[in-house]
């Protein structure tokens, strides 16, 4: 009888191990479809969040079609486009101007298709068609930017109630024209 209770202890050990095996197992088991089941809401979440944002992007480009259509005109301006805009201010403000040092962007500093011309406008006149000239040219519609504006006082032989005033002013323009220097 003995040998027949030493038997049945192995054999209720063995029993219990394999049902804490089966304990473990099952418990491995649910605990690796618990990640699987986390990452495939985390993806999820994270395909809705990619495809919310690609529609918010679509949504921004539909909206602002319009005016990016309108800077793509504006930007598309070439040099004589920009000259002859240069000019009608200078006839808005009742002044001759002359045009000088047309440059174009050296390859380093072009950014993607845009690329960036400097000229200078010169005039001579009174101090207050001078200035009129360089607010004017300080808002044109086309992308423009000025970098330097030069007044100095002409010296005449005679004192003369309106002095005459040179004006220099260093603009740069954006374009979408092929300029070589």
């Amino acid at each position: 009888m003995h040998k027949s209770s030493f038997y049945l202890s192995w054999t209720l050990l063995a029993a219990a191990l394999a049902l804490w095996s089966g304990v473990g197992f099952f418990v491995w088991t649910l605990a690796s479809e618990q990640t699987v089941r986390t990452s495939r809401i985390v993806e999820a979440e994270q395909q809705a969040l990619e495809h919310a944002t690609a529609l918010r992007f679509h949504a921004l480009a539909r909206e602002t079609r319009i005016e990016r259509e309108k800077l793509e005109e504006l930007a598309s301006a070439n040099i004589l486009d920009i000259i002859g805009t240069i000019e009608r201010v200078a006839d808005d403000a009742e002044i001759s101007v002359k045009i000088g040092q047309i440059l174009g962007a050296s390859q380093d500093v072009r950014m993607g298709i845009m690329r960036s011309i400097s000229l200078t406008v010169e005039a001579e006149s009174s101090f207050s068609q001078v200035i009129r000239l360089t607010a004017l040219l300080d808002s044109l519609e086309i992308p423009a930017r000025v970098t330097e504006v030069n007044f100095q006082r002409i010296r005449a032989e005679t004192k003369s109630v309106n002095p005459r005033w040179n004006l220099v002013v260093r603009m740069q323009f954006l374009t979408t024209e092929d300029i070589e220097s």
